[in-house]
């Protein structure tokens, strides 16, 4: 009786040792936020989506919990298009903003394919409830992809765009810089605080965005926001 009782605690305390062993993988899900803390409302890591061309606006990867509708979508003229690219040593992705527990040098990025003049990459962004919003995204392109963005927002459902800076260079993946590590802090724009209609996009302005071949990519793309009391 004593062996088979010293057996069940010595199960019941490694049970505990391994609960918090997962629990220190920083995997586990954190804990509630701090009243004016920031927290994760939409993530894209694009590493789920099927292959070949996409056709239909892409949901978030992650949407917290009271909130829904984010997707990002390629609209305009022209052949340009929407596919996916997974990592190989030539293709790499990024490894820079991973969320919710990515790995590094996994999954696969969004590539928006030539011409891209005549299309934008079009968030919508449902930010009811909160404020604060801090938009976070990596970029690169092709060698014959276009070689400037420009990032725009709108409160109105894309009837106005405000643009937050101005055309901003791409580096291409052959070029050492690799992704571009964009982080626009949107505190001081409170029109798209508490706002079902926030809608952000981005134009390709650069030299090549009328080329039949090449392509700018994305990845991991997140947004902040701050609950409202």
């Amino acid at each position: 009786m004593k062996k088979y009782l010293s057996l069940v605690l010595s199960a019941i305390f490694t049970g505990i040792v391994v609960s918090s062993c997962v629990k220190d993988d920083g995997l586990a899900p954190p804990p509630p936020p701090e009243p004016g803390e920031a927290e994760l409302l939409y993530y894209w890591h694009f590493n789920e989506l099927p292959g070949g061309t996409l056709t239909e606006p892409i949901p978030a990867d992650y949407t917290i919990h009271n909130l829904g509708g984010a997707t990002i979508s390629y609209p305009g003229e022209g052949e340009g298009y929407v596919d996916t690219r997974t990592h190989r040593e030539a293709d790499p992705v990024s490894n820079w903003n991973l969320r919710q527990g990515q790995m590094p040098d996994m999954g696969a990025v969004l590539r928006l394919r030539n011409p891209s003049a005549t299309r934008e990459a079009l968030f919508i962004l449902p930010t009811t409830g909160y404020k604060d919003l801090v938009f976070m995204f990596a970029t690169t392109r092709t060698e014959n992809g276009s070689q400037a963005q420009e990032f725009q927002v709108s409160a109105d459902g894309g009837t106005s765009w405000t643009t937050v800076v101005e055309p901003y260079y791409i580096p291409s993946l052959p070029e050492e810089e690799g992704y571009l590590h964009n982080t626009f802090d949107l505190s001081e724009y409170e029109e798209l605080n508490d706002n079902p209609n926030t809608r952000f996009r981005i134009l390709f302005v650069g030299e090549g965005n009328t080329n039949d071949s090449g392509n700018n990519r994305l990845d991991n793309v997140s947004l902040d926001g701050v609950a409202i009391d």
